[in-house]
């Protein structure tokens, strides 16, 4: 299989890539970067583009799976514009070359709690995203809705640290409808969405952290 993907250097992104490296069903992975990772291997295509000029590249946008995983923080992006920009129109940009392209379907990496008419930006802007990516109608569409991720990113984010330092002591306090907010270890979403592009299975498909948990 040859697997697109958007945001190799993120959290998941890193995660789902060393995977992907190992699985003997994935022969070829596009990346598309700002920067050019510190990882060879022969399965790997990596173009180091500017984002804003995706197009340039629309003739690599072939393969069986574009996974978008794409993202920025307040921190390194306050203007809520800017932020928009790269969580919105990146990721709609990428899906579009991609479906033009014939690929046949799209993973989504979201958020817990996504909804487009959502008070909080951070939220309403996942599930204006997700309802644009459900309206491209691929073949296969599927969303994950990862609670606090668990795991070590390249960047800072002393909030995230903190929460994750902490989950053993709230997780067992979420019980029955409030489970699914239990914290995520990025690994498992990494493995829930190699397992997910490999299935037969077409349509629509969101996926909460408990969902995400299980084979």
């Amino acid at each position: 299989m040859k697997i697109i993907l958007l945001g190799a250097s993120g959290l998941i992104g890193s995660k789902l890539l060393k995977q992907m490296l190992i699985d003997p069903e994935i022969t070829r992975i596009v990346l598309f970067v700002r920067k050019s990772l510190a990882i060879q291997h022969e399965k790997i295509e990596q173009h180091i583009i500017y984002f804003d000029a995706m197009n340039d590249f629309a003739q690599y946008f072939n393969g069986d799976a574009l996974v978008c995983a794409l993202g920025t923080t307040r921190s390194k992006t306050p203007n809520q514009i800017d932020y928009r920009k790269i969580d919105l129109g990146y990721t709609m940009e990428a899906a579009n070359l991609a479906k033009t392209k014939g690929v046949k379907q799209i993973h989504l990496i979201s958020s817990m709690g996504a909804y487009p008419k959502s008070k909080v930006f951070y939220s309403a802007l996942k599930g204006e995203i997700e309802n644009l990516i459900i309206g491209l109608k691929f073949d296969k569409t599927i969303i994950y809705r990862p609670s606090i991720l668990i795991g070590e990113r390249s960047e800072s984010r002393p909030m995230e640290k903190l929460s994750q330092k902490l989950n053993w002591l709230y997780d067992p306090l979420l019980f029955g409808r409030l489970k699914k907010y239990r914290s995520i270890k990025a690994e498992l979403v990494a493995t829930k969405i190699i397992s997910e592009i490999k299935k037969k299975n077409t349509g629509v498909h969101i996926l909460d952290s408990e969902e995400i948990k299980q084979d």
